[in-house]
């Protein structure tokens, strides 16, 4: 059974402890009492002398504590308490002629009482108002029960944001015995009760609301908005994945000659695969709508598997040991960019001819790509280590400034 706090018993009986402080009578009175009221009373009809009326019913739930929001299966456990009130005519007195008693509290098996349940819960339909608890009746026969419980309710959960998100659950409660005509549900106030609520270490609650939905039954809407403290998962889970994602792009610093390249961006790429199973282990199992992380994770999978194939294009053209194998236009635009080494030249020719030649070692292999042009005292020399600098540049700047607008992209429409 659950335990209430001290705090919200006085909330709760504020009314009652102040006639309390002024009770009288006697046990011969109060059993006297009981007598008088039970001689001809029956618990299984509704408390009205017009059968036409119906019954009013007025509820007003404090929350205690949130104990589990569980994605994966969308549900919501709460630690709650209904304080459910109504009047029953037939338990009505005039305290003076009963030693000024005006309540008393006993089992509430032996009155009338309203059968709610929680539409919305998630285990069995049970009788929210237990026979285990008690009631206090008034003298103007005014009837109250707070009955406490540990409630699972279904809940519809938006991952989009994940874990930047917020949520809104609903506890539905309704009378599936009686009609609207015959029962009516009221709102004590239209929000749930805070008073006593211990906060949650991973949601924060922005409002709750209480409406009436009643339609053919009796039925009220308990809701909240809830918004996920998303500083752990940043911590242990986005900043992890950023790190990993701006670190692919420096396998292209590495030496090709070190033999550590592809093993790096395969580390890369199975780091990802790691965070991309917990975080399916946390979010929903369907496919509408979808984590936006997930698309997140997915898009940076291929854009680690580009790499994983840029790398092993690298380790290919380091492998190169003929320069002529690379294209004329290449090495042209390798030259341009700067990327050659100049010597000056004593072998001056017609300006209006540009000489481009290769040496040649003796197996037939050129290792250089020579421009020499006539009007010039400088001879530029293009190497195959200059075109490997300028592939690693070329490629490091790439697939960093991608993963940047990846990163900034999915944040901007995501999360911000």
């Amino acid at each position: 059974m659950t335990r209430i706090p001290v705090s919200l018993l006085l909330v709760m009986y504020s009314d009652v402890i102040i006639s309390c402080a002024h009770a009288q009578g006697t046990m011969d009175d109060l059993l006297r009492l009981r007598d008088t009221l039970f001689q001809n009373y029956t618990m299984y009809f509704r408390p009205v002398y017009n059968l036409s009326d119906p019954i009013h019913v007025t509820f007003d739930m404090y929350l205690i504590s949130i104990l589990d929001l569980d994605e994966v299966t969308g549900t919501i456990t709460l630690n709650c308490v209904v304080k459910i009130s109504w009047s029953d005519y037939r338990l009505s007195w005039n305290p003076s002629n009963f030693g000024d008693i005006t309540s008393f509290v006993f089992n509430a098996s032996n009155v009338w009482k309203p059968r709610i349940y929680i539409a919305t819960s998630s285990e069995d339909l049970s009788d929210f108002s237990y026979d285990a608890y008690d009631v206090r009746v008034y003298s103007n026969g005014s009837v109250t029960s707070s009955p406490s419980r540990h409630v699972k309710a279904s809940c519809s959960f938006d991952m989009t944001n994940f874990p930047k998100d917020s949520q809104t659950c609903s506890l539905q409660i309704a009378s599936w015995a009686f009609l609207a005509s015959e029962m009516l549900f009221l709102i004590a106030r239209s929000e749930i009760g805070m008073t006593s609520y211990k906060p949650n270490g991973e949601w924060d609650i922005d409002w709750t609301s209480v409406t009436d939905n009643t339609y053919v039954v009796p039925m009220l809407d308990f809701s909240m908005h809830l918004t996920r403290r998303s500083a752990y998962f940043t911590v242990s889970l986005i900043i992890p994945v950023l790190l990993l994602c701006f670190l692919n792009p420096f396998v292209f610093l590495l030496p090709a000659s070190s033999g550590e390249r592809i093993s790096y961006t395969i580390t890369m790429f199975l780091s990802l695969a790691v965070y991309m199973t917990l975080i399916g282990e946390n979010i929903p199992k369907v496919s509408d709508p979808m984590a936006g992380i997930s698309y997140f994770l997915l898009l940076v999978m291929f854009y680690s598997c580009l790499l994983i194939l840029l790398t092993i294009f690298t380790l290919r053209c380091e492998a190169v040991t003929d320069i002529r194998m690379f294209p004329g236009w290449f090495l042209r635009i390798v030259f341009r960019l700067g990327f050659h080494k100049s010597v000056i030249n004593t072998n001056k020719v017609d300006a209006a001819h540009t000489v481009i030649n290769a040496q040649v070692m003796g197996n037939d292999k050129a290792t250089e790509w020579t421009i020499n042009s006539g009007d010039e005292e400088v001879q530029k020399t293009v190497r195959k280590e200059d075109v490997m600098l300028f592939i690693d540049k070329s490629l490091f700047y790439l697939t960093f400034v991608m993963i940047v607008f990846i990163c900034l992209g999915f944040g901007v429409y995501f999360w911000l």
